[in-house]
């Protein structure tokens, strides 16, 4: 059975893995504007930003799965609140619940 602390916890990773999926896909676009600069200027270090862009790319794929998985994992936990009645009256919940829609669409705009 769930209770409200272990539903906080699961918004919490939701909401924390949201906010680093977004700062991900804004360092690959810098790290990606440097090393056009780099290249652009014939600049010898333009390897080495290439390989840190690639990093940042990967960053936002792992990340993207974390939250695949902690949005499951909320899922289920709003599952197994349905049945206790005064879970399912307190704010936790309904921010559980109006969570879910909104991570659904920035995981479908990522795919």
């Amino acid at each position: 059975m769930i209770d409200e602390r272990k539903l906080k916890i699961r918004i919490g990773v939701v909401k924390r893995t949201s906010k680093e999926l977004e700062m991900y896909k804004e360092e690959v676009v810098k790290e990606t504007e440097k090393y056009e600069a780099y290249v652009r200027d014939k600049n010898p270090r333009a390897g080495q930003q290439k390989a840190v862009a690639a990093e940042s790319k990967s960053m936002v794929e792992n990340t993207f799965l974390r939250l695949d998985r902690g949005l499951a994992d909320l899922k289920k936990a709003i599952d197994e609140a349905k049945d206790d009645p005064v879970l399912t009256l307190t704010p936790t919940y309904a921010e559980a619940v109006a969570l879910v829609p909104t991570v659904e669409i920035v995981l479908a705009g990522e795919e």
